[in-house]
């Protein structure tokens, strides 16, 4: 499995990759990927997404397939984009996309994005944030990127809403807590999905501001966004920020989801 990467691309023996790459053993099966990555011959490519649903050759196979860079990534895309493939092979697509570092690749990403499909949102969003870290000069749709960035800022509102409903109730302490965590996981989407349309040094900067959590620091962040958010998704999102009780938020949280459902990126 190890040699024939090293064979030349002519070579009859080439074929016998397929065998290997369909081996019982997990080790050769890594193998076989990293010589398949090396040769980087289209007939390798649908049986190395099928290895990343396997925990064992998962990143053998995710490793294989980033050295094929750009040329696979509709193919890729295909895998992504059918509900009805395994999770786990598409939950390790998005790196695999972002790895590229091409524009179609950051294209793809925003595209499923606008799916809201929630069992690769995660993976989406991240993987479209490290491209952005370390390719600048990419461009990614920003009417699709607001309308998700409102819709977890909704998210956000709703999360709030059961939160205090939950506190009420002492035996619901860690659900309450659980939400919590569903709260904070949400704002960061947010932060990473503005930084993909906004500029990513100052969208850093004010979330970081915010986990900081004083006085000082809150009034930073609040001030940094006022300048660079747009007005309807500035007025949707500081309130979540500002430095007020609960029970304040909830309170205006109903407020919120109401003009949420009004902003239009069409």
């Amino acid at each position: 499995a190890k040699v024939i990467g090293m064979m030349a691309p002519g070579s009859p023996l080439i074929q016998e990759l397929k065998k290997l790459l369909k081996d019982e053993s997990a080790e050769v099966v890594r193998y076989a990927a990293e010589s398949a990555g090396r040769l980087r011959r289209r007939e390798f490519v649908p049986l190395l997404i099928n290895l990343l649903g396997r925990s064992a050759t998962q990143e053998a196979s995710k490793q294989a397939l980033i050295a094929y860079g750009d040329t696979i990534v509709g193919t890729l895309r295909d895998s992504l984009a059918d509900p009805s493939d395994i999770l786990r092979t598409r939950q390790a697509i998005p790196d695999i996309l972002a790895r590229t570092r091409s524009q179609r690749a950051a294209d793809m990403l925003v595209l499923e994005l606008k799916k809201e499909d929630p069992a690769i949102e995660t993976e989406l969003i991240e993987a479209s944030h490290r491209m952005r870290s370390n390719s600048p000069e990419l461009v990614f749709q920003e009417k699709v990127v607001l309308a998700k960035v409102v819709s977890l800022i909704r998210k956000c509102y709703l999360l709030l809403l059961q939160i205090h409903e939950l506190r009420a109730d002492k035996k619901k302490e860690i659900l309450a807590k659980d939400l919590e965590n569903n709260l904070n996981r949400a704002m960061k989407h947010v932060f990473e999905l503005l930084g993909l349309v906004l500029p990513q040094e100052d969208v850093i900067r004010a979330y970081q501001n915010i986990l900081a959590g004083t006085r000082k620091s809150l009034d930073y962040s609040i001030e940094l966004l006022d300048n660079i958010l747009r007005k309807d998704v500035k007025e949707l999102l500081l309130p979540l920020i500002e430095d007020t009780p609960l029970e304040e938020k909830v309170r205006l949280s109903r407020k919120m989801l109401k003009a949420a459902e009004k902003i239009d990126f069409t």
